[in-house]
């Protein structure tokens, strides 16, 4: 990556931060910042279709987050010669009217009003593409905003709004109606276009927002990965499944298409290749889900966060069902279970092969490093135990782990750093043993 180039990164994440974008802590500002820094170190300028939908909509989907000033005015009829106008227009009605509204007939009227000024506003400029993208994302975020759930209302009432339709295909009559990311894909491909054409293929708006053609052609693969996960959880597997075949193809063309770009592009075709394979092989006894429940629990813990929020719901779901307790999913750090200070509970190591996490975070917030105190009883059989630290600035690492036996309480203790915490991972002594046990965890008063 370039001076130059880092830059211009360095300069949108500030004006996000400036301008109220990011709506978080100071810590986690910070967090968020060197995150999306050291994934975009190495890529050309805005690359940053390789971070999850709600980071890259949070930075290169810059309006759709910010606080804004009052509302743009539009008379009937009027032009507004400035896109990004369009879009504030847009984000009034389907992100502030349609949060303040009282029902849900109410809330899909002012989303509605949004999508069609923005089809408005890509009628008056055809030829920009930032509205066009703007357009695709929200049929994508109010579709997905929460991680590991589909908006079911909002994608039932884009497919069953004949006018709006036909409006978002400029017309076009399908006769099977298309979902909120065929849509998506419709015009974001339509962004693309333009951009590819532009100089250094990235588009520059009056307000210094630049889209770049490499995160346009991210964002078409994660509407491919949704629209295809999206049959997958309503029980189409050979739809899902040639639309992760499809993904797949588009995702393993990008490096070709956009040389030079990040590496983390692997770990999406990793993930979709898999759940193809997964949806064209629905199980259908117990030991065909156990089966599944294992190969699909390796691919997440290689490539976590890759999946949005989606496969992490549903082994969660599958695990509980064959025998894992009510913490599930938290198989890996990356998917501790949050413990509440102070508080016992009981979980088990089930089913076989299982490994459960738990992440302690001080109470009340502290500044530099705490004091963590994890109590496990084992029940029946020893433990295998790993406290995970972090300090000078690091993630969490592991230390030497340790071997707790049955029946009695252990203290592990460490100090760590508190705005990461600490973590413990528990898991059988010997392999493939279910295992149940107890879990506490307290802080000391003294700093170190």
């Amino acid at each position: 990556m370039s001076m130059a180039e880092d830059e211009i990164l360095e300069r949108n994440l500030e004006r996000l931060i400036r301008r109220g974008a990011l709506r978080l802590t100071k810590v986690e500002i910070a967090e968020a910042r060197n995150r999306f820094l050291y994934e975009a170190r190495g890529l050309s300028p805005h690359r940053w279709g390789w971070l999850a939908p709600a980071a890259a909509i949070l930075v290169f989907g810059t309006i759709t987050w910010l606080v804004l000033e009052a509302p743009v005015s539009l008379r009937p009829g009027a032009v507004l010669q400035d896109p990004e106008s369009w879009e504030r227009q847009s984000w009034e009605a389907a992100y502030v009217k349609a949060n303040q509204a009282k029902t849900p007939d109410e809330e899909w009227k002012w989303i509605r009003q949004g999508l069609l000024t923005l089809i408005e506003g890509s009628r008056q400029h055809p030829q920009d593409p930032y509205i066009a993208y703007i357009l695709g994302n929200t049929l994508i975020h109010k579709a997905t905003w929460k991680e590991g759930v589909f908006q079911q209302s909002f994608l039932a009432r884009v497919e069953s709004d004949q006018e709006l339709q036909s409006a978002l295909q400029n017309g076009a009559v399908n006769p099977q109606p298309l979902t909120a990311f065929s849509l998506a894909i419709l015009w974001l491909r339509r962004s693309l276009d333009y951009v590819q054409q532009c100089k250094n293929r990235q588009f520059e708006t009056q307000l210094g927002f630049i889209l770049h053609a490499s995160s346009l052609d991210t964002w078409i693969y994660i509407a491919m990965y949704y629209q295809a996960y999206y049959f997958w959880r309503q029980g189409k597997s050979v739809d899902a499944a040639t639309w992760f075949r499809d993904a797949l193809q588009h995702v393993r063309g990008i490096p070709q298409r956009h040389p030079g770009v990040s590496p983390l592009i692997t770990d999406y075709a990793f993930l979709c290749e898999h759940l193809a394979h997964a949806a064209e092989n629905p199980p259908t006894t117990r030991d065909e889900r156990m089966e599944q429940l294992e190969t699909l629990t390796a691919v997440l813990l290689k490539v976590p966060r890759r999946d949005f929020g989606y496969l992490l719901e549903d082994l969660s779901v599958l695990k509980r069902e064959l025998g894992g307790d009510a913490f599930e999913f938290n198989d890996s750090p990356d998917f501790a279970s949050l413990l509440q200070w102070d508080k016992t509970i009981e979980a088990t190591l089930a089913p076989s092969d299982d490994v459960d996490a738990f992440s302690a975070l001080p109470r009340p917030p502290a500044k530099g490093l705490f004091r963590v105190e994890f109590q496990i009883k084992p029940t029946g059989s020893s433990l295998k135990v790993t406290l995970w630290t972090a300090k000078d600035g690091l993630l969490l690492q592991p230390t030497p782990s340790l071997v707790v036996q049955p029946d009695v309480w252990h203290k592990i203790t460490g100090f760590t750093d508190s705005a990461l915490g600490a973590t413990l991972t528990v898991e059988p002594q010997e392999r493939s043993a279910a295992a149940s046990y107890q879990l506490r965890w307290s802080q000391s008063e003294t700093e170190k």
